[in-house]
């Protein structure tokens, strides 16, 4: 239950930065979001480790598979956008 929590958290998150970026308070480009959100994760993961709940091979694999994902939203947006 606690890792579906964390995902839903990241994908508020990403929301959040999404509706920024369409307001245009914010604009950032894909490289830069997505090392926001990578270094977020790396942090959000490094207090989960060091409260015991997940271990270091787990955080890697889902920080990855986050990123991968949302790496391949974007581009579907943007294609799909021109």
């Amino acid at each position: 239950m606690l890792r579906i929590k964390w995902l839903n958290d990241v994908f508020e998150i990403f929301i959040i930065i999404n509706k920024l970026l369409k307001t245009k308070i914010m604009k950032l480009t894909k490289e830069q979001l997505l090392g926001i959100l990578r270094h977020s994760l790396t942090f959000i993961g490094g207090i989960f480790i060091a409260k015991g709940l997940i271990d270091e091979t787990l955080l890697f694999e889902l920080t990855g598979g986050v990123i991968t994902l949302a790496g391949t939203i974007w581009s579907i947006v943007e294609k799909n956008k021109a």
